[in-house]
């Protein structure tokens, strides 16, 4: 398994099976409101240090004034760290007056003259509106990949994708990690989800995770269907001590068998047991 650093969020940690790859290239994908900027923000200030410091770099798509508005309703949003240990720039006009090669020389700038432990590009997707044609993203994505991949960075592409993007965007390719954040139907109303669609050199939590937002950032309620294998169903206290023992080392929070913000699961208790299965 390659080397993780956290996401900033414990429960995700648990899908991720310990974490983002560390120096590797992370895809956060979803639709506008999802939680993108939250979940990347919640990964800098985790993993930001005065010797390592983080970079988030805005686009086109949202005014950096913006993101830091919003960013200080969140409780782990820590203005005093920002300047020292976690810088914003705005590449706006780098893109506008230099296109991508502008992107790619200030980006290696960055790197070399800040050695950052994270870099974050939000949006990446917006820079598809400065390609002549997809010859011309795919050269510039190439030529951003390889520099990245060089330096013991680790990076965060956040982008506005829809499912029918995921099978079609080269990033979606070139990244060590996708993940997807969205919304399933439950019952009569929906459900925030998140998926783990690729995760270079480890193993993950498949199946969708649902997933709460709050002002403390993203928590994600694993599936309890890959966090402990279904046993044979079985009584007594003693099994459901040992069933609750096997959760709690994956990470995974229920009460009464169940494990908070999954309603699509039927009522009732699940109690699984050791010995083979039914």
């Amino acid at each position: 398994m390659t080397d993780r650093i956290s996401s900033g969020a414990e429960s995700l940690d648990v899908v991720l099976g310990g974490g983002l790859p560390r120096d590797g290239i992370s895809l956060i994908a979803g639709l506008p409101g999802s939680g993108k900027t939250i979940l990347a923000r919640q990964c800098v200030f985790a993993n930001a240090s005065s010797e390592r410091p983080a970079r988030y770099l805005s686009t086109v798509s949202e005014p950096l004034e913006k993101i830091l508005r919003y960013g200080q309703t969140l409780t782990f949003f820590d203005p005093v760290r920002v300047g020292k240990s976690v810088y914003y720039e705005d590449l706006g006009n780098v893109i506008v007056e230099g296109a991508f090669s502008g992107v790619l020389d200030r980006t290696r700038g960055i790197i070399q003259e800040r050695r950052p432990a994270i870099i974050v590009i939000d949006s990446l997707k917006a820079l598809h509106a400065y390609a002549a044609d997809s010859a011309d993203f795919r050269r510039f994505l190439h030529d951003l990949a390889g520099m990245l991949s060089a330096y013991p960075v680790t990076t965060l592409w956040v982008g506005e994708y829809g499912e029918d993007e995921i099978v079609v965007m080269p990033e979606f390719a070139v990244a060590d990690a996708i993940l997807a954040l969205g919304s399933a139907g439950v019952a009569e109303g929906t459900s925030r989800v998140l998926q783990v669609l690729k995760l270079r050199g480890g193993g993950f939590l498949s199946g969708q995770h649902a997933y709460w937002l709050s002002s403390s950032g993203i928590t994600v309620f694993p599936r309890l269907a890959d966090a402990v294998r279904p046993r044979r169903p079985c009584g007594g206290a003693g099994a459901d001590a040992a069933t609750g023992s096997q959760a709690a080392a994956r990470g995974v929070r229920y009460v009464s068998g169940h494990a908070p913000g999954l309603a699509s699961l039927p009522t009732g208790e699940y109690r699984w047991c050791s010995g083979a299965p039914s």
